[in-house]
């Protein structure tokens, strides 16, 4: 009798690794599954956007006396955790302004007029509170660069027409503060409304009222 006990111990402890090794097996197998449910958990909190402005109003430049013009901008991003947004921004607004009289070479020039244009590159980060379910507010700021071309034109003391006196780039660190509403009209699209205020190091400052349209996927 305990012969045939030692010979069914050995047997028994045989039989049994198979389904240990599957109870292995399924653990993992669940646990690679719950990874998995994870990651595409956080991968659909991103709703990609994409954002079409007209900036409206009537900043200066400090030193040149320079008015803008409206201008447009255009941004692209994500919508992250519910209520943040992460997006690239590019705007561009024409400039210009009057100098009166500049001097160069020796040479005095009257009337002279200055032309040009700033171009902003921004990353912005978002944060939007939801007040009604159509209906949110937005505060965000906005880092970047910023790159202003102006020239130069006035008319030569003795001389009739206006030529080049000079021109010149400034780039410049940029930082902006924006508030705004937003109010969806479908499902995907939205109309908005924000106050901006940008400054930048190369002695510039951007206020603007933007209108846009966003798309949100």
């Amino acid at each position: 009798m305990k012969n045939k006990l030692k010979l069914l111990f050995p047997m028994g402890l045989l039989a049994a690794c198979p389904l240990f090794g599957d109870d292995q097996v399924q653990a993992t197998s669940v646990e690679e599954s719950d990874a998995v449910i994870q990651t595409s958990d956080w991968t659909d909190d991103l709703r990609p956007y994409g954002e079409a402005r007209f900036l409206m109003g009537k900043p200066k430049s400090d030193g040149e006396g320079l008015k803008f013009k409206p201008g447009l901008a255009i941004e692209a991003g994500v919508h992250a955790f519910d209520d943040f947004r992460f997006g690239f921004e590019f705007n561009l607004t024409q400039c210009k302004g009057d100098k009166g009289e500049l001097e160069k070479d020796g040479a005095k020039y009257k009337d002279v007029e200055l032309k040009g244009h700033m171009m902003n590159f921004m990353l912005n980060a978002y944060y939007d509170y939801e007040i009604e379910s159509d209906f949110e507010v937005f505060a965000g700021i906005g880092a970047g660069l910023s790159v202003s071309s102006v020239e130069a034109k006035g008319t030569k003391e003795g001389e009739i027409g206006k030529t080049k006196v000079r021109d010149y780039d400034k780039t410049g660190l940029g930082l902006q503060g924006m508030l705004g509403a937003a109010f969806n009209i479908t499902e995907n699209f939205n109309i908005n409304a924000r106050l901006r205020y940008m400054h930048v190091f190369s002695k510039g400052r951007l206020f603007s009222v933007d209108l846009g349209l966003r798309y949100s996927m």
